[in-house]
C-alpha cells in the first residue's frame, strides 16, 4: 500500500519533545501568562534546583525581542530561572542565574554570541543570545536518557497522526571521541521497534576543532548507518 506522505526537512525533536515535558510556555499569550506558568513550576518543585522550561515568544519583549530579567525576579529572585526561547536560540534568565554564573557587566561577550545589556550601565537585562547561552549551561538540569527517548516517542507520535513520516534532524552534537546521548537515545527507540519515521541526521561541526574531527563524524555516520538511520549530512 502506496501513501502520500510529508517529511519535515529541518526538525530539533528531543529538544522539542523534551521542551513540552518540563516548565513548558508554549501555551502563553502574555508575559502575565508566562509568569504564571513559572509560578506553578517553581511550587511544583519545591527546593533550591534550577527550574528550566522552553516556548516563550520574543515578539512578547518589544521593540527588540530581547527578555527582560525584572519580569522572572517577579516570579523568584531566590531560585535560578531559565527557560529557551520557542527558536531555542535565547535564554531568559533571572538575576539569579546572573549571580549564580558571574554574569555582569564585567563579563564580556563569548565568541559567536551576545550578553543583551542596558545600553548605559552595560549591565545584564536578562537574554543571553546563541553561544552566550553557554555562560549558564552548567545550571540547566541535564535530560535523562529515558527523558530523550521519551522525547523522540513524543514526536514519532505526533508527526505520524500530522501524516508526516520522516524528518530531518538538523544538529547533534558529537563529543571529541564521537559520542553522543542522542544517537542513543535514536538507537535504544530503534531497537525496540517504535521508531516508526524514516530519520535522517546531521552531526554538528565542532568550530573551536579543526579537520581531525572529520575521521569522528565519518565514525558515527557509519555507527548510525548500522542502526538503520541515514547520517550523511554535516551542520555548520
Amino acid at each position: 500500500l502506496l501513501m502520500p506522505a510529508f517529511g519535515d526537512a529541518h526538525a530539533h525533536p528531543v529538544f522539542g519533545g523534551i521542551s513540552f515535558s518540563r516548565c513548558s510556555l508554549h501555551a502563553g499569550k502574555s508575559l502575565e501568562d508566562y509568569q504564571r506558568s513559572i509560578a506553578g513550576c517553581v511550587e511544583d518543585s519545591p527546593g533550591d534546583a534550577t527550574v528550566f522550561g522552553v516556548g516563550w515568544e520574543d515578539s512578547l519583549f518589544p521593540p527588540n525581542g530581547v527578555p527582560r530579567k525584572e519580569v522572572l525576579d517577579a516570579v523568584s529572585k531566590d531560585r535560578v530561572l531559565i527557560f529557551n526561547s520557542v527558536g531555542g536560540h535565547t535564554y531568559w534568565v533571572n538575576s539569579k542565574a546572573l549571580e549564580v554564573a558571574g554574569i555582569d557587566a564585567n563579563t564580556p561577550d563569548p565568541v559567536h554570541g551576545m550578553i543583551d545589556r542596558d545600553s548605559l550601565t552595560g549591565e545584564p537585562v536578562g537574554g543571553l543570545q546563541e553561544s552566550a547561552r553557554d555562560l549558564v549551561s552548567h545550571l540547566v538540569p541535564q535530560p535523562s536518557d529515558k527523558e530523550m527517548q521519551d522525547a523522540i516517542l513524543y514526536v514519532v507520535e505526533l508527526f505520524n497522526r500530522l501524516g508526516i513520516t520522516g524528518w530531518h534532524d538538523a544538529g547533534i552534537a558529537l563529543s571529541p571521541d564521537g559520542k553522543s546521548e542522542i544517537l542513543d537515545a535514536y538507537k535504544s527507540v530503534f531497537d525496540r521497534g517504535e521508531l516508526t519515521a524514516h530519520v535522517t541526521i546531521a552531526f554538528t561541526w565542532d568550530n573551536a576543532r579543526g579537520v581531525e574531527q572529520v575521521s569522528v563524524l565519518k565514525d558515527a555516520a557509519d555507527r548510525a548507518e548500522s542502526w538503520g538511520l541515514t547520517a550523511n549530512t554535516v551542520k555548520f
